[in-house]
């Protein structure tokens, strides 16, 4: 893959827990999926160091519909201009630390590759409306930027019921969501 090309040019880029039509539970394999995919490596199939946009969709695809009656979508969006290039994730040295090893010990600042996973790990999860999204944050970096945040959210979460999130029919663009 020729990384320099594919992030030098601009690219709009979506991935989808599943279709239109289906309706995603807010527990479901799709988060943990992407989260694996990312940290343990899963989405990295060509197994470069980097997981590409596209790379992430096709995993995704494969292995949520393993496991549920879920049909994740991914691509780039319907303009020449915006649909060249393709995101790429750069993966950190190694897997995730021990939950009890990072847990016990005050961390310094993060390396900059560490600041990166936490940040792309935050921006999966950052609407999330399941509570045990923030706790697997909270897991890996206990200590981080956005962990009084996620504490917060995983009080609040905990006790409020279920989310659905939905797509508008008249505009597929704008989510939609009930609580």
């Amino acid at each position: 893959m020729n990384r320099n090309h594919n992030t030098a040019r601009k690219v709009r880029q979506f991935i989808t827990a599943g279709t239109a039509g289906e309706e995603v539970p807010a527990r479901s394999t799709f988060t943990p999926a992407f989260v694996d995919a990312l940290l343990h490596r899963e989405g990295d199939l060509d197994r470069d160091g980097y997981v590409t946009g596209t790379e992430l969709g096709l995993h995704l695809q494969s292995e949520v519909s393993r496991y549920a009656v879920q049909t994740p979508q991914f691509g780039k969006i319907r303009d020449r201009e915006l649909a060249k290039g393709d995101f790429v994730f750069v993966l950190g040295s190694g897997g995730p630390k021990p939950k009890v090893a990072v847990a016990q010990k005050v961390e310094k600042a993060a390396p900059p590759a560490s600041r990166d996973m936490e940040l792309a790990f935050w921006n999966t999860i950052e609407e999330s409306k399941d509570p045990d999204d923030y706790r697997a944050y909270l897991g890996q970096f206990p200590n981080g930027v956005f962990a009084g945040l996620a504490r917060n959210r995983v009080g609040k979460l905990a006790t409020s019921e279920p989310y659905k999130v939905g797509v508008s029919e008249a505009n597929p663009n704008k989510r939609t969501s009930s609580a």
